[in-house]
């Protein structure tokens, strides 16, 4: 009983604490502390299945908090990484375009890698 609780009580603390820091409106009272949170989970390099079906891809998805109005999150699944990204459309609304750029990035990203490698 104790591991379960432990497993779910902070998360579901920390969600009480986004609530009443949104409630009572406290990003409006100091400068923001982050705008962009980034985020890498190494997931399993093994397949999973889900009633007899293979999972195929893996879309994660992270929080939005007051003054960060852009979470990217990287998830791994045996030989692909998928990535999510979720923004609040007030200010970053042109979040498509983020999207769009990400291969071509990616691309200069694994050529930077190579020759430092050669």
């Amino acid at each position: 009983m104790l591991q379960q609780w432990s497993e779910f009580a902070a998360p579901n603390t920390f969600s009480l604490a986004m609530r009443l820091y949104s409630r009572m409106k406290l990003a409006d009272r100091h400068p923001p502390i982050h705008n962009i949170v980034i985020s890498n989970v190494p997931g399993p390099q093994f397949p999973l299945y889900f009633a007899g079906a293979k999972l195929v891809g893996m879309y994660p998805l992270g929080p939005v908090f007051e003054g960060a109005a852009l979470n990217v999150t990287v998830l791994s699944y045996m030989d692909s990484m998928d990535f999510g990204i979720m923004a609040c459309a007030d200010t970053v609304p042109r979040v498509w375009d983020l999207a769009g750029d990400m291969g071509e990035a990616l691309q200069e990203l694994k050529k930077a890698a190579e020759a430092a490698a050669s």
